[in-house]
């Protein structure tokens, strides 16, 4: 399952998707942080900077879940918010406890 701020899209949808939609020309991860949930479970997060080519930049702030399985790690869900302008650069849900925030 996949969330968007236009919605929810199914695995089937999301593959049919991501099948059909021209691929990126360039990217840029910030700020990856790992949380683990549990010794077979855990969400990347981070903020990222993407680009198809003749469109503009695409920026988001994602969080995939991982769950690990007999053959391998699989995405379980995965959520991004494209309004990455109205968050600092930096990820504050993702901050360590007790990290000084560095927007003030």
């Amino acid at each position: 399952m996949m969330a968007f701020p236009f919605g929810v899209m199914t695995r089937d949808q999301a593959i049919a998707a991501i099948e059909s939609a021209p691929p990126w020309s360039s990217f840029e991860m910030k700020d990856p942080r790992v949380v683990t949930l549990t010794e077979d479970s855990g969400v990347v997060v981070y903020s990222v900077v993407a680009q198809r080519s003749s469109h503009k930049p695409n920026s988001a702030v994602i969080s995939s879940t991982f769950v690990r399985r007999d053959d391998g790690w699989k995405l379980a869900f995965h959520q991004q918010d494209s309004g990455l302008d109205r968050h600092p650069v930096e990820l504050r849900a993702a901050r360590p406890p007790g990290q000084p925030r560095g927007d003030r």
